[in-house]
């Protein structure tokens, strides 16, 4: 049977209660027009009616009127009686309006004989008024008032009165028929109306109640236990072609849609669980110091988020083919598996034997259903009679080898989880590095037991050969120094003698003096040099400003030869050590005042700043010479200069005892610089050496 969608039985109904509905404004407009009809027959028939008695009137008034005139004489009722003949003409008017009112031509013809009969008697009539102009009022009384004029009055009456009978019997045989005709048009429009009325009620009932509200009832009742989260409610079996089953349809997506989104929720608070368990052991096993510890978590973690009661530790024996168990536990009822953790802990495992042992045949998890099934599970007895069902394992691996498993076990039969398997997969890896880094300890404590040893040993030897350097730079400054200054003395005499000795002999002597303090200086130099590193002094928070002070005060003579300027920034103190700092300031602000352009007296900025990772800068810089940068890494190798002799004096060993003293505080020195654009000596002290910018 073809089953008619809502709207199409909704359309069907509507159609038909339409149709009926024109059938009944039909038949009220036939029941109209019937009204019209036979109230224009009762119409009719009054009009008919009013005619005939208007004829009948019309005769009886000339009669009155004639026999009045032949009784009294009075000129007056002669008069009325030809007014009404040639003037009001009553009669004719009658005869005039039946034939526009069509009347049948038999119905006519008694007007018609009733109009002759009258006209007959007007001749009668004329005849006794003739008589009274005579004054014969006998003959026209006997005219009047005799039979022939009874007769001929009464055929006039009769006839008028067959035309009434007759268009009477005419009209209410109309009037008849048209009320018929209503009745039944009455009975017609009823049965329609009554036809209409069931339909609108089985449309109420069948679309309304049966097909929409008792449906729409039931899937609202669906929906809202799917909006409860009840995924199980049941829809019909058999689902309508019609637009409730469209909705049925579209609910039954949504319930599947809802079931899918539930899936995927649940596996999304899994993954999430998962996600949290590995960090929560990744964390223990960065920061717990042994592998108890972090097993102890692991445990515990994957206990609470699988809701899985008994978790337990095996480990690896020393010669590595056998496992034994530990007392390391998670049980969350200790009475119901006691005789389970009794028994296992008298249980070892050989590779590929028992759950354990699988695991450390394949250094992969392993999962098992039911235990109690599962032929290679040697406590499948015992875990049958407590109601451990479900049970899965990990290996903690170390470098590619499985040193310990983990077991979990369930009260219930449990689908393998790959994911989860994935998870206890890294898992173990995490563990296994705690045990990694426990070695690695233990390796480093005896490197580190070997290696105090060892540096006691050769900080020894250090000191001994500083000892021996600091004794060699010592006896080595005296030893050359005592010559050199022989050599300018026994010069002073022989120029004292200067009467005896020629000029080239003046010259030589001076040439011999000047490469003498060229080489005493080149000495005191390397003797300041060597002591940078093989001295060393406490370092101290020093007011860096007044070290610079105090060097400008050793230049002072420099400063006043050449006109030099030397502008000094406040500057934060520091930790250094302020004989070194003194040598290095007093070295750079020197060779700023010395590398000066001809007839420029030189200008010299010193001033403090940070740079972008919080270390202390101190900048110098000048108006000189400058230099390529290209030059910039040579000029800080002892006894390289980038000028003659000749021009600018020097040894070449300032800018190299700079930057030893810097290295010496951990610190760098660069240079920033440009032929005729001057030179920026920058500074970089790290910030444990400057606690004052901290």
């Amino acid at each position: 049977m073809i089953q008619m969608t809502l709207f199409s039985t909704f359309r069907f109904i509507a159609i038909l209660t339409f149709s009926l509905f024109i059938l009944v404004g039909i038949s009220v407009y036939e029941m109209n027009a019937g009204y019209r009809h036979e109230q224009e027959a009762i119409n009719f028939q009054r009009e008919l009616k009013s005619v005939g008695q208007q004829l009948a009137q019309g005769s009886d008034y000339l009669t009155d009127e004639i026999r009045a005139y032949v009784q009294f004489g009075h000129r007056v009722h002669y008069d009325n009686f030809w007014r009404e003949v040639n003037e009001t003409r009553s009669r004719d008017e009658a005869v005039e309006r039946l034939k526009e009112l069509n009347v049948l031509a038999s119905e006519l013809a008694y007007i018609e004989k009733a109009k002759e009969y009258s006209d007959n008697l007007i001749r009668t009539e004329e005849a006794a008024m003739a008589a009274v102009e005579k004054n014969d009022f006998d003959l026209a009384r006997h005219l009047v008032f005799g039979p022939y004029y009874s007769e001929q009055k009464q055929l006039i009456m009769g006839n008028i009165k067959m035309f009434q009978d007759e268009v009477n019997s005419r009209a209410a045989e109309k009037t008849r028929e048209t009320r018929d005709q209503n009745s039944r048009l009455i009975l017609f429009t009823d049965t329609l109306l009554v036809i209409s009325g069931i339909l609108v009620l089985f449309g109420f009932y069948i679309i309304g109640i049966k097909r929409l509200v008792n449906p729409l009832k039931d899937a609202a009742q669906v929906i809202l236990e799917l909006a409860k989260g009840n995924t199980e409610v049941k829809l019909p079996n058999a689902l309508s072609k019609d637009e409730i089953g469209t909705i049925y349809s579209a609910i039954e997506v949504f319930r599947e849609n809802s079931i899918k989104r539930k899936q995927a929720e649940k596996k999304l608070d899994q993954e999430e669980a998962l996600k949290q368990l590995l960090q929560t052991i990744t964390v223990s096993a960065n920061e717990s110091k042994t592998f108890e510890e972090v097993a102890e978590t692991c445990l515990t973690s994957v206990c609470l988020t699988m809701g899985w009661p008994v978790g337990h530790v095996y480990l690896l024996n020393e010669g590595k083919d056998e496992l034994i168990p530990t007392k390391i536990w998670h049980v969350e009822n200790r009475e119901k598996f006691t005789n389970f953790i009794l028994v296992t802990q008298e249980t070892r495992f050989h590779s590929g034997i028992g759950l354990p042992g699988r695991v450390l045949a394949n250094n992969q998890p392993a999962w098992i259903e039911d235990v109690t099934k599962d032929k290679n599970f040697p406590r499948a007895q015992l875990a049958h009679e407590i109601g451990v069902r479900g049970g899965f394992a990990f290996p903690v691996i170390v470098e590619r080898e499985s040193v310990a498993v983990l077991e979990f076990y369930s009260s219930r039969v449990e689908k393998s989880e790959e994911k989860l398997l994935e998870t206890m997969n890294t898992v173990g890896i995490q563990i296994g590095r705690v045990i990694e880094r426990q070695r690695a300890e233990k390796a480093i404590e005896d490197y580190l037991k070997n290696l105090e040893a060892l540096v006691g040993e050769r900080t020894a030897a250090l000191e001994s050969s500083n000892s021996s350097l600091r004794d060699f730079v010592t006896i080595a400054s005296h030893d050359l120094q005592e010559p050199l200054r022989k050599v300018i003395l026994f010069g002073d005499r022989l120029r004292d003698k200067a009467e005896n000795i020629d000029n080239q002999a003046i010259e030589y002597i001076d040439r011999m003096q000047n490469a003498t303090m060229r080489m005493q200086e080149l000495i005191n130099d390397l003797l300041t040099y060597s002591k940078v590193t093989a001295e060393t002094h406490p370092v101290e928070s020093i007011d860096i400003n007044k070290v610079i002070k105090e060097s400008l005060l050793n230049l002072e003579s420099r400063i006043f030869e050449t006109k030099g300027t030397v502008n000094v920034s406040k500057i934060p103190d520091f930790v250094a050590d302020p004989v070194q700092m003194l040598h290095l300031f007093q070295n750079l602000i020197g060779n700023s005042l010395k590398y000066h352009k001809k007839e420029v007296a030189p200008v010299v900025n010193i001033y403090s700043q940070l740079s972008e990772d919080g270390k202390l800068q101190i900048l110098i810089e000048d108006n000189g010479i400058g230099f390529e940068e290209k030059y910039s890494e040579k000029i800080f190798k002892p006894f390289e200069r980038l000028h003659v002799k000749s021009v600018y004096d020097g040894t070449g060993m300032g800018l190299a005892i700079c930057k030893n003293i810097v290295d010496r505080h951990n610190g760098t020195i660069e240079i920033k610089s440009a032929p005729n654009k001057g030179t920026t000596f920058i500074i970089n002290f790290p910030k444990k050496l400057a606690p004052a910018l901290i």
